[in-house]
């Protein structure tokens, strides 16, 4: 079919996209780049059509609106293409029209936010344990001080007892404990001091890692979460102009989504491809975005401040869109398949997204971190020792005063009676 068509010339849509497909000229002859541009040009050199690559007037993918297909979706609709590329998602809406190509990548939606602030360094001492650990391990504290104090401690009071047991988890003896010979109470007292001893020392052990690493705020990590800030106002969601995500959004079986699906359209929340990212997340935006697009556009996030989440609301298969009428889609098949299972498109994919961020990683400035305590990391410690000294320095001040306060009183009530006692002795 394709030597009977040598001479046909081959209409493909395609968006512009710095990783998926550019077109340049070389010598005077258009050659595609990118991923999508490579796989094109294979299924090309196939066909042995001739070929024109033009983009959609909108440059959007392909969305239904207000009766009519926009994009390079409508432009396969209206026959103005034969073929329409740029990780062109499947979906059922889009095969009502449309054919497609064996898939040859996937596409997975999700949300991007601006990576949340570090905690502050003095919220690093409670790091080491969650939450659900410290109050366990502190009502165990209270529960062991009332039992303690029933059967150990009987001449203490509550307090004097609660001291003793957080003494024991920093490393003090129990001095006043009274076990006598009753064995369930040694073995009750030795199973405190193991869990006294074994906690502090799991502590440690993660301590420096939480002091001399920073630790994020937390961040927002689905979109659950996602929808409950949105609906709350605290936040803004965007999806990409000419995508079919709000509409995928709105006709979710899962409540959470379908609210946040509702209240973006409500919004008309929007961003288009080629807005500056830095620019749109502000720290109370979310932006709609493709996994790989983000692989290829922003490469490791590790040392960037944006945080991608590790949530979906949908994973596609991504294919080439065809028109109903195309006359080889066996031959593109064929193609598709044997460039995935050589593994030729991830490697495309994968060379692209070095190439597209080598340049930024190149300006990143990395700094090696001696692995020693400096004066920063004990700026916290300190200050809490300082706290602490001068918080029982108040205390001294304060008994010392109230033990003052008590002699006075004490030598005045002597000195009362002793007066009575004397005048009694003048009256008699």
């Amino acid at each position: 079919m394709a030597d009977k068509n040598f001479n046909r010339v081959l209409n493909i849509a395609a968006i512009p996209n710095h990783g998926f497909l550019t077109v340049e000229n070389v010598s005077g002859v258009p050659v595609m780049q990118g991923a999508d541009g490579k796989l094109i040009t294979c299924i090309i050199d196939k066909l042995k059509f001739k070929y024109k690559v033009f983009p959609p007037p909108d440059l959007e993918w392909g969305a239904f609106k207000n009766g009519s297909w926009s994009g390079i979706i409508g432009m396969l609709d209206r026959g103005e293409a034969d073929m329409g590329i740029t990780y062109m998602a499947v979906t059922e809406e889009r095969f009502q029209v449309v054919d497609f190509s064996a898939p040859y990548a996937t596409l997975d939606r999700t949300f991007i936010v601006k990576a949340p602030g570090y905690m502050p360094q003095i919220a690093a001492y409670t790091y080491p344990f969650g939450k659900s650990v410290w109050i366990s391990f502190i009502l165990l504290m209270i529960v062991v001080t009332m039992l303690f104090q029933k059967t150990m401690f009987k001449n203490m009071s509550f307090v004097a007892s609660f001291l003793a047991v957080l003494g024991s988890v920093l490393s003090h003896s129990i001095d006043d404990a009274r076990y006598g010979q009753v064995s369930w109470k040694r073995i009750v007292f030795g199973v405190w001091l193991s869990i006294a001893t074994v906690m502090p020392f799991l502590y440690n052990t993660s301590f420096l890692s939480f002091i001399t690493v920073p630790e994020r705020m937390p961040a927002i990590n689905d979109f659950k979460d996602l929808s409950k800030e949105v609906l709350e106002n605290r936040y803004r969601c965007f999806a990409p102009v000419g995508s079919i995500d709000l509409l995928l959004l709105q006709e979710s079986k899962v409540n959470y989504v379908k609210e946040l699906g509702d209240k973006m359209k409500k919004n008309n929340w929007i961003y288009d491809n080629y807005d500056d990212l830095d620019g749109l997340l502000d720290g109370r935006t979310a932006l709609i975005v493709s996994r790989q697009l983000m692989d290829l556009w922003l490469g490791d996030l590790s040392y960037q401040d944006k945080a991608l989440s590790d949530d979906s609301f949908g994973v596609w298969s991504v294919s080439i869109a065809l028109g109903k009428h195309f006359c080889c889609k066996e031959i593109v098949d064929r193609t598709i398949l044997g460039v995935r299972s050589g593994g030729l498109y991830e490697k495309w994919f994968s060379f692209q997204a070095f190439e597209n961020n080598l340049e930024d990683y190149l300006k990143e400035k990395f700094e090696d971190r001696e692995i020693t305590l400096n004066l920063e990391d004990f700026k916290t410690a300190i200050f809490i020792l300082l706290f602490g000294l001068t918080l029982a320095f108040l205390t001294f001040l304060g008994e010392l005063w109230s033990v003052t306060q008590s002699y006075k009183n004490l030598v005045k009530r002597l000195r009362t009676k002793k007066k009575k006692m004397k005048s009694k002795f003048k009256i008699r």
